[in-house]
Formats: C-alpha cells, structure tokens, sequence
C-alpha cells in the first residue's frame, strides 16, 4: 500500500538482523526512482541508559580511595562501553569526576582527596544511550589503614638461641602493620649496647646482629612493633656457651718435702655448661714447660712425687665441654717439712695380754714434724693411782712392746708419746684395758680354698682337709663325718692335729684313696669356755654304677619278649647315660663230632643295643624254640657296671585257636530284628578271648551272611547277646557264632534253632492306675490312661473292677458280656459316705492284661470346686487386632456348683450394663452357657482397647482373669505444626507426637510442600525420623505452605497443613549497636560526636542513626531522660548537637536504624561538661636528627590543637631551605598521624634525604610551622 506520510513504522522485522532502506515518491504517472539507501540499522529494543552499578570500598590512604564495583544489573540494553567514576565530600553535593574517559575495568583509585575527610564515591555506568543510574558507596574517611602489627620471631630463634661464643648471632623477626610499626628491641628490659649490637632493618625485617658474641650476651631479647593500633612483642633466650673462666681462691693447704696438697673454688663463670674437671700443672724453678698434668673431678688435688727443697710452681685450668679456660698460677712453693715435735702416734692398741703383762702396738705419727721420728715413749696409770709414769726409761725404737711387771685384775690405762731431733710429741688419747689372760672363742679358718665348701674326686684319689683353728685356750677339735663323730683314725682315713701358737694350732683330715664309701659330709668342730665353731666340707666320690636289678624276661610269643629291670641302687654319683643289653645264644645239646671235626666255637654275648634309656626293651627277631640269655649294664660318665643276667628263657609260641562256642539261642524276635545269645568256647587256644563273630542264612540255604561289622567285644547284663537287625518279614532264618583270641578266629558253632520274622502276639501291659475324675454323693468318674504296649493286637476295650472297704474281692462293675470302650466310665449306683477301690484291665484279642495298679480309698460324696476359667484364645491375638476387624473373646468356666459369670470392661469406649450383668461396650456382644461364654465386638475401634474382666463366682470361691485387648491403627494428624527459622532458600518445621498414636510406635513422617499458586504438593520427605526437618531449596519470595503426617507399622495418619503461607527470605532483625562513639569538638554550646557504623546491619541496611542526650542538670527538668538530638534523619556517622547549656553536664548515646527498627542504644560518652575547648595549634619537634644510610627514619612531631589540625609537610634542601616543596607520599616515604602525634617515615634512608623538613599546622585558630634539620649518614 501507498503510505501518504512521510513516516512508516516498518513491522515484521527480524531481531538481530541489519537492515537497510530506501524510498520512492508515486503520482498518477508513476513511481519515481528510489531515494539512495539509509545506513544499516540493527533491528533490536531502544537502548537506554544503564541501571546503577554495586560500588564498594576496597582500601584507603591519607591520599586515595580504592573503589571496585559490580556491573548493573541492567545495561540498558546495550553494552556498557566503561564507567565514570565521581567523588564528593560527605555533606556536600558538590560532585567532581576523577575519571578522564570513560574506565573500562571495574576498579579504580581516587585521588585528590583530603586527608581525614568524609567522602563519598559513586559510580555511572555508559553505553550507547548515555550515562546511567550512578552506584553509591558507603561514606568513608580518607585515612591510612590500620592493621595491629605483627611480629613473627625465626622458626630458627622461636624456641631459644644456643651459640658458641665468639660467632656471630643473629636474631631475626618479620614485623607487618599498617602504619608500619615502630620497632624496639630491649635485652633483659634495657637498652642494648650500641656499641656492641647491631640492629639491622631489611624490608619487613629486624635483625639483631652481635658480631664475636661474648658469655655477657646471654639474656632475654625482646622486640616491641607499636603503631596505632596496638603494641604487639615476641621474646627469645639467648644462651651463649663458652669455656669456663678462671678459678679462684688457688691456695696450698699442706706443703711437705714429699707432698703438696693444692685447693681452690669452681670458676665464677662456668661457661653456661656443668664443669667437666679440672687440670693441675707443675714446673720447678729450672724448667721452661709445664709438665705432669693431673684431672681431677674435685676442687681439690694432692700433687706427690715432690723432689724435697726444689721449688715448684703451679697452674689451674678449669674445664667444660666446651674447652679449657684460661689458667690460674700459683708459686713459687718449696717443697720442705714444716720444722716442728712431730704428731702423736695413732692406732695405738693391745694385741696380747697376760695375768701380769701386755703387748702394745702402734702406728707412727702422721706428721714427723719435718724431722724423723727417733723414738717412742709408752706412759702407764693404774686406776688407783692420780699420774702417769713411764713403762720405758730408754727410747723405744720400735712400734711394739710389751710391757710386764702388771699387778692382776687391776685397770690400766696406757698412752704413748714419739720424738724428732726437735722435741717430744703430744701424748696420745689413752686407752683402758684389764689385766687378765685372754679368752679368744674358738675359730675355725680352712686352709684350702674349697669352692662351694665341696670336694669332687673319682675313686682312689687321695683328698686332704686342712684348717687353721684359733682360740683361748686352745679348743678341743673333734672331725666328724655325716654327724657321726669320727672317734680315731684308721690306715684309710688320717687325722692329725698341732698345736702351732699360744692360740693357733693346726688340724688336717686326709684319706689316701677315696672310694665311693667315703663320700659326705666332714665337719671339724673346734670347742672351749668361750663357744665353739665349725666348718663342713661335702666330699663327693665319683665312680661307675652299681649293676641293675630284678632283670625280668615277660610276654614270651614266637619270635619275641619283653626285658624289664630296675636302676642300680648306686648310680656312682653320676646320671646315668644309657644301659647296654646284650644276649646270647644256649647250646641245650651238644653236637656229635665225627673224627677229626673240631668242635664249634662257644656262643658269645652279642651287643643288641647301647642306647637305651627306659628301664624297659622289647627284644625282635629271635627264634621259636631256642634259649636264650639276656644281661643289663648301667653305664655312666665314669664307666659301665657289672651286669645283671637272666636265668635261660626259652622262645615258644604260647598262643592257639579258640574252639568253637555253643550253638546260639534265639532269644527274643520281631518282624525286623532277632536277639541271639550263647555261651563262650571251652577252649580258649590259650589266650584271652577278644570277640566273636556272627553269620545268619535263610533257612534251606547254604550262603552264610556276616552278621556284625565288627567283632561282639561287650558281654551284656544276661551273658553274651546281639540284636541283630534288618531283617525281611517272615523270613526264616539260622544263625551261627565263632570266637577269636590274639591267634585268629577259631571254628563256627553249629546252627541255631531256625525262628520267622514276625512280631510275637501277647496280652497288652496293664493300664495306669486310674485316677477319679469326679464325684457326687452316688457316682464316681473315673479316667486312665491305655496300657504302653498292645500286645501286637489292638485294644478291644476294658473291664472296670471295684472292691468295698474292708473286703478283698474284686467285682466288676461294667456288664460282663461287654467291654468299656474309652479311657473314662462313672461308677454308678454307689452308697454316700462309704468308700471304695477300683482297678482297670486291658483286653485284646490274645487275652486280658494285668490289673492296673489299684487306686486308694476313695469317700463317695459330693465334691465342690472352686472356679476356674480358661480363656481359648493367644493372648497375642488380642493386642494386635486391627482396626475394624472383629474382637471374639472366648472363655471356658469350670466349678461346682455352676459359677455365676460376669463381665467388666476397662476403657475409653463408652460402656452399659448388659444382662443386668455386665459392663461392656454399647456395641459388643454376650454369649453364656454354664461352661462357656463369649464377647464380640463385631467392628473393633482404637477405643476399644482396654482391660476385659470376667469373673467366676460359686460358694467354693472366685475366680477373676484379666484379658488386654489393643486396637491398632493408624496414628492422627501431628499437633503444633509451626514453622520457623525462615531464611531465603530454607524454612524449619516442627511439630509436636499425635495425641494418638495408633497403638504403635511411630516408625517416620511425610512431609509435603505446595507453593500458594501450584494446585499440587510436592514430596520433601518421605521418612523423616524426628519432630523437626529444615526444608531446602525454596525459591526466595515465594508463598509456601506445608502438610506432615505420621506413619507406623499400619500405616499413614491423616494430614496436618500450615494454617497460614510463609514467605521465603532472610529474617530481618534490628542492627547491633553503634561502636566506637568518640567526641571529637567541644565548643560553648555544641558537641560534635562521631562513630562507626554497627558490626552486624541485622540483614538490612543501615537507613540512618538516631542521636540521643541526657542532660545531668539536677535543677532541669531534663534530669535522667534520654532526648532525641537529631530533628532529621542523620545518615553519616558523625553529628554536632547544637543548643547545649554552656558548663552543663551532658551525657550521649547513638542508635542505628533499619527496616526492622531501631538497634540497642550504643555505650555512652561522658558525662562531659560544656565549656569552649578550641585552641590554636602547637608542634613539639626537635631542631635537627640523624640517620643511618639503609635504614629506617622516623620523624615524629608531637601535635595539638582543637579542633584538629591539618598537617603538611614540605621539603626542602640543605643548601636552599627557602625553596620548600610538598612532600609526595609514596612507599619510600608516608605520612602516618596518631591521636595527638604525627609521624614522616622514610623507608630505607639514603644521602638524598638528608634536607630541611617542614611541618605545618593549622585549624580555624591559627597555623604554626616548625622545621627539623635531617643528615642522613652513609
């Protein structure tokens, strides 16, 4: 169609295809030509500006912002071509772009912001349409980051340092923290030595360098990192270990002409290891080396091999693990006696004494006094006497004597003094002692060395036992032998005793050649006034056994028989080793010679074994009807005894076959099995007989059968029997036996008797005694049991006897033509009070049994029973019955007189009274008989369940049975079906058991879920096993509703839904608290407080914050009431509260606010009073500072003033200090500022940083500047 605008919207186009067009203008003559083609156009939507991106904060500085952000959401449409990225200062509207061109990638860093202000940041994404919706950051404050240090000590240092001294000792740590922290390093809580340690700064690292480290580097060193965020420090021990150092106190303590005795004290420093010992070195006055070292472990050393009058020097080396430390001298010393009496003897005692003398000994003075000893002087006191007087007027050269001329039983009391060329010693401590003989008590000391107090010797060896024997007097010596006193000696046994001293003599056993008779124990016993003692040596005599004995020859067969003997009595004191058997052949006829023929050599003992130990041998291979004879020899270690020979045995076989027993006799048979017996052989063939076999043949036949798999072994009670078995019905059959003994198996007997297969016919075995079943006054029941066995034939019936009280006639009861057919039958027509016995008989075909055994007197009268009831029914049919199916509870009742019978039910089911009798459910059902009754319920239900009492009742008593019924089914609808913890994805259920369970246990739960706009439930679980399930995976928005139901052993219950639909997304909560509410300004009448934003926003954003006051005016009427601050909702995260009383008290608290509430207010500031705080700026910093080349320099500036001021520093060199310039901040050099300090650090120092540096400070007060002179040394 002609279009007759000149506009066409153009329909029908592809998306995503290029088009061109062009147009042509038609009148009545015609179309014309077409205009020249459009540009391409890409059929798509309209682009549009894109949405707002998700900006963020990444990081800041004291100069910059690092923003990154997401894109839209919604570019519009079209490709988003790069972002723009703008920045205000909080408050302000007053937007500058810090981008040139539009930023291709998502992150960005701002720049020419003002250190310590408020900004925010928003980010405008570009496409083809334009600039889009921006995306905001939160506010931030542009300020160097804060991060607590850091210290980490060497894995290598962590634990503790060890190190040799004089090595270099390095102790490194990586120290991290935003500012950069200052470092410390202190040993022992104090400075190091500058001059001796090293501290050295590489990158993040602080090492403490000690080059030649010494024993006075031990300690604690501690690194400390402050900056402000905190203090952090890391400790380690140093132990530096060295050689000991010097002793002291070296000193001589005694110096003779032969000795020298050196001491001294453990070194001051040992090195910080335990000392190993010690070295003592001497020299004399000629020589130029220390020679003869001495160890020794103790601070202590006797130096001998002294040359007397040289002069010596001495050395002390103390020494460790590690070494030997330096030596400390001692001399020159000459080695010379000490001029001087010598020291009293020692050791001065009595060995001997008399009724009137005594024998003195000593020991020469320790000490001659630097001269000899020439003599000795002994001084004597008796007890009655004041002084001492000599016992020798001339010089006792000697160190013994005795002194005589003593009165008897008086007390002595001796000392003795020595003398040098310089004069007389000190006496000695005397020592007091009674003149009398000695009495020494008897002591026995063997001459030879006896190991084990034994003598071991083979026969005819000679053995001596000689002992010394002390005592005063001289003892009685007495030898005795296995306790036996040995009265005097004998050619084969030798005693001699001397007398050697006035207490000694010497005593000697001796025997020239042993034989095994003198072995035992020898004892010599040595006697006086004083007691006696003894000494017993054990001699042992070896030689070869003794012959056995009682050699026996047993078990004689034909080619064999049996030695047996017994040990020798004397095996020689030795084990045996083996015995030796031998044998030898008899010549029972001598042989006839012819002429000329020489006669046969004589039979020999020939060795048949050497090697046995048993005292037992069976001989082989020998022949019948020859003799023999057999010896036995013991040998032990020390040779083989004499022999043990038998008398002569000749070899015969004493065995023969058994004859052959008695024809068998058929004792007992049946259709299938006979049992035979019979009597032995009378011939047994001269052996035991061992068993007997058994043959049987059909009777007309001459094939014998073996009968029994193994021999009959076992005599039977009655004599020898088998049963023998499997045997064909009415076969005739014969059988035959045969015994054995250890020759074989004898002859069989004859045939027995032949007898048919078949089951003999007899009467039956007599019934059980009867037993009285009931009773009336006229009647008796009886009842048995039938007999155990019918004879073969079957029981045709019984015969009922009776016998009266005081007769011994039976009389039958039952009619005589015919036979009782049942195992009970009532005695009629019977007298009351009277009594009775009765007896039964059995009765087959074949005959009548024997009386059954008789019953006792029974009293014919009436008989009352109490009731019994007995419930025909599995008491676990009734507790699990179904619901709906049917409820039948029969009873059988039992009683004399007939029991009334009533019925009483206990349960939820509504009840009513039935028959006027019973209390039962409305719909069940009573059947009673005089012996029976029945309930029903014809369709069961859970109310149902309950306890059924029925109870009989008569004059002899009641009877109550109580019967559990349970109705199962399946469980009701859960209880409390709530939901709660409702997040985005996920929603938890929980509920409560059915009131009902069903009568079982509930085994699980389904649970279902239906969005509000399905028309369908949907499984979420279909086994649940608690009362609680977290349901996943919901879509986030959505309206869901849910439905549970319980299942058990029967089934699933009916459904429980949720009342209302629950929405699914996160739970909103109120934020936490603001933190860190600070006042920053105090003027006269406001306060500008400051805070950070809450930890936790509780879900939601952060819309705005609520500022809160309580004014402490106790004359206001504000008094102790939070008042709100802000009249406009204050979203930045600081505030000034105008209006304040100037000198009042006031007291502030801040509260976030989000979708879901206001939080909990913040901590509070103050209470704080209202007066003017500002003032002008000040700068406390030094005029000039140095630093070491490669190392760290930090400028730090004391600063106040309020509000606080803005810093700058500036730079400028040392040879032009007017020519100042800002500082550019990089990471060589950075500002960082504390609460009241304000802190240029230059990383790594080098000589280019030597200059003048200039800090400036100012507020709305003023503005000061102070300059600082830095030399950077190289």
């Amino acid at each position: 169609n002609i279009v007759p605008d000149t506009e066409l919207n153009v329909e029908g186009l592809l998306e995503g295809l290029t088009y061109i067009f062009r147009v042509a203008a038609e009148n009545q003559a015609g179309p014309g030509k077409f205009s020249v083609p459009s540009d391409p156009k890409t059929a798509q939507a309209p682009i549009l500006p894109p949405g707002p991106p998700i900006a963020r904060v990444v990081a800041t500085t004291d100069h910059s912002i690092d923003v990154e952000w997401d894109p839209p959401a919604d570019n519009g449409g079209g490709e988003i071509l790069g972002y723009h990225v703008d920045k205000a200062m909080a408050g302000t509207k007053d937007w500058s772009r810090s981008t040139e061109r539009p930023w291709k990638t998502r992150a960005f860093t701002v720049y020419g912001v003002r250190e310590g202000a408020k900004y925010l940041v928003r980010v405008i994404g570009c496409n083809a349409a334009g600039e889009g919706t921006p995306g905001f950051t939160e506010s931030v404050f542009v300020r160097n980051p804060a991060e607590v240090p850091v210290i980490e000590l060497d894995l290598s240092v962590k634990n503790g340092v060890v190190i040799r001294a004089g090595e270099t000792l390095r102790v490194p740590a990586t120290v991290t923290g935003k500012p950069y922290p200052s470092i410390t390093w202190t040993k022992d809580d104090g400075k190091p030595d500058k001059d001796h340690v090293e501290i050295l700064t590489e990158g993040n690292d602080s090492i403490v360098s000690i080059k030649n480290v010494q024993r006075k580097d031990c300690g604690k060193y501690q690194i400390s990192a402050c900056n402000p965020s905190g203090i952090k420090s890391a400790s380690t021990r140093v132990e530096v270990m060295d050689v000991p150092g010097p002793i002291t106190d070296l000193k001589p303590v005694v110096v003779t002409r032969k000795m020298i005795f050196l001491n001294w004290d453990d070194p001051e420093d040992d090195g910080g290891s335990d000392l190993t010992g010690f070295i003592v070195e001497r020299k004399d006055g000629k020589m130029h080396t220390w020679r003869q070292p001495i160890e020794t472990a103790s601070s202590k050393c006797e130096c001998v091999g002294i040359m007397e009058g040289q002069v010596y020097t001495f050395r002390v080396i103390a020494k460790n693990k590690y070494g030997m430390g330096p030596p400390v001298e001692l001399g020159p010393i000459t080695a010379v006696d000490p001029q001087g009496p010598p020291s009293y003897p020692e050791k001065f005692r009595y060995t001997e004494r008399t009724k009137n003398s005594i024998t003195l000994t000593w020991k020469p003075p320790r000490n001659d006094g630097g001269s000899p000893v020439i003599g000795y002087f002994v001084e004597k006191k008796r007890h009655d006497q004041q002084a001492f007087e000599p016992c020798n007027t001339e010089i006792c050269p000697n160190m013994t004597m005795t002194v005589e001329g003593l009165d008897e039983s008086w007390m002595y009391e001796f000392r003795i003094k020595c003398a040098n060329l310089i004069g007389e010693s000190e006496p000695s401590i005397p020592f007091t002692v009674v003149i009398q003989d000695d009495e020494v008590a008897p002591e026995v000391h063997m001459l030879k060395h006896f190991k084990g107090d034994s003598i071991t010797v083979k026969k005819g060896e000679p053995i001596e036992i000689p002992a010394d024997v002390l005592g005063l007097p001289i003892p009685k010596i007495e030898w005795s032998k296995d306790d036996v006193v040995i009265e005097k000696p004998t050619e084969t046994l030798l005693m001699e005793t001397e007398v050697t001293g006035r207490m000694n003599c010497k005593t000697t056993l001796s025997i020239p050649a042993v034989n095994r008779r003198d072995r035992g124990s020898y004892t010599v016993s040595a006697s006086n006034n004083m007691g006696s003692a003894k000494h017993t040596i054990t001699v042992m005599v070896l030689d070869r056994p003794l012959p056995p004995r009682n050699l026996a020859v047993s078990n004689i067969k034909a080619e064999s028989c049996y030695l047996q003997w017994e040990a020798p009595l004397d095996n020689g004191g030795s084990e045996l080793t083996n015995y030796i058997i031998e044998k030898k052949d008899v010549v029972t006829e001598e042989p006839e010679l012819e002429e000329g023929q020489e006669a046969p050599p004589e039979p020999q003992w020939v060795e048949v074994t050497n090697s046995i130990i048993e005292k037992r041998y069976g001989m082989w291979n020998l022949e019948t009807n020859k003799t023999y004879l057999f010896r036995v020899r013991a040998e032990n270690r020390y040779g083989i005894s004499d022999p043990c020979t038998t008398e002569e045995v000749r070899i015969t076989d004493p065995f023969g076959l058994p004859g052959p027993p008695e024809k068998p006799t058929i004792a007992e048979y049946s259709k299938t099995s006979m049992t035979l017996t019979w009597e032995p052989p009378r011939d047994n063939g001269g052996s035991m007989i061992i068993g007997y076999w058994l043959e049987k043949r059909e009777k007309g036949t001459g094939y014998w059968a073996k009968v029994n798999k193994m021999p009959v072994t076992k005599r039977g009670i009655k004599g020898w029997e088998y049963q023998v078995t499997r045997l064909f019905e009415g076969t005739e059959y014969e059988f035959r036996v045969a015994a054995c003994n250890s020759a074989g198996t004898g002859p069989f007997s004859g045939p027995s008797d032949s007898a048919f297969a078949v089951d003999p016919l007899t009467p039956p075995s007599m019934p059980a005694a009867p037993e009285v079943a009931d009773k009336t006054k006229h009647s008796i029941t009886l009842s048995w049991k039938p007999p155990e066995r019918d004879g073969g034939s079957p029981i045709k019936g019984y015969i009922i006897q009776i016998q009266d009280e005081g007769t011994s006639e039976w009389a039958r009861v039952n009619d005589p033509d015919t036979l009782h057919p049942t195992t009970e039958f009532t005695v009629p027509s019977l007298r009351e009070l009277k009594r009775y016995r009765f007896r039964i008989i059995a009765v087959n075909d074949i005959g009548e049994s024997d009386p059954s055994p008789r019953t006792s007197e029974v009293l014919v009268e009436d008989i009352q029973l109490a009731p019994s009831i007995n419930i025909d029914v599995i008491a676990e049919d009734l507790l699990c019955i179904r619901a709906g199916d049917p409820i039948r509870i029969p009873a059988t009742i039992k009683g004399r007189p007939v029991p009334k019978v009533t019925w009483d039910y206990y349960g939820k089911a509504k009840s009513h009274k039935k028959n006027k009798l019973h209390t039962l459910p409305v719909d069940s059902e009573v059947e009673s008989t005089d012996n029976t009754s029945i309930v029903t319920i014809p369709v069961s239900l859970r109310s149902h369940s309950g306890r059924y009492t029925i109870t009989a009742k008569n004059k002899s008593g009641q009877k109550h049975v109580n019967v559990r019924v349970n109705v199962l089914d399946v469980p009701g609808p859960p209880k409390d079906l709530r939901i709660t913890d409702i997040s985005r994805s996920t929603m938890r259920l929980i509920w409560k058991l059915p009131d009902n369970d069903g009568g079982e246990r509930i085994k699980s739960y389904f649970i279902e879920k239906k969005c509000v706009t399905d028309k369908a439930w949907t499984k979420v679980n279909a086994a649940c096993a608690s009362q609680a399930y977290v349901v996943p995976g919901l879509l986030e928005g959505q309206d869901y509703l849910f439905r549970v139901r319980a299942e058990n052993r029967l089934g699933f219950g009916p459904f429980t839904v949720t009342t209302e639909p629950a929405r699914a997304r996160d739970p909103i909560y109120p934020p936490d608290p603001p933190t860190k509410l600070k006042v920053n300004l105090v003027t006269k009448n406001t306060v500008t407080l400051s805070w950070e934003p809450p930890k936790n926003n509780g879900g939601s954003p952060v819309k705005h914050y609520i500022i809160e006051r309580l004014s402490w005016d106790t004359s206001g009427k504000e008094k102790e009431t939070w008042k709100q601050c802000n009249k406009r909702d204050v979203e930045e995260l600081t505030f000034v509260v105008e209006d304040l009383k100037e000198g009042g008290e006031y007291e502030f608290r801040v509260k976030a606010v989000n979708a879901a509430g206001p939080s909990r207010p913040s901590t509070t500031v103050g209470p704080l009073f209202i007066k003017d705080q500002t003032c002008a700026p000040t700068i406390e910093l030094r005029e000039a500072m140095e630093g070491e080349e490669g190392c760290d320099v930090s400028i730090v500036a004391k600063v106040s003033g309020c509000p606080f001021p803005t810093l700058t520093w500036q730079k400028a060199g040392l040879a032009k200090p007017e020519e100042k310039a800002a500082i550019h901040y990089d990471q060589h050099i950075n500002k960082l500022v504390t609460q009241n300090k304000c802190t240029l650090l230059i990383q790594q120092a080098s000589r280019h940083d030597s200059a003048l540096y200039s800090l400036t400070a100012s507020n709305s007060l003023g503005t000061v500047t102070k300059d600082i002179k830095l030399t950077v040394l190289g």
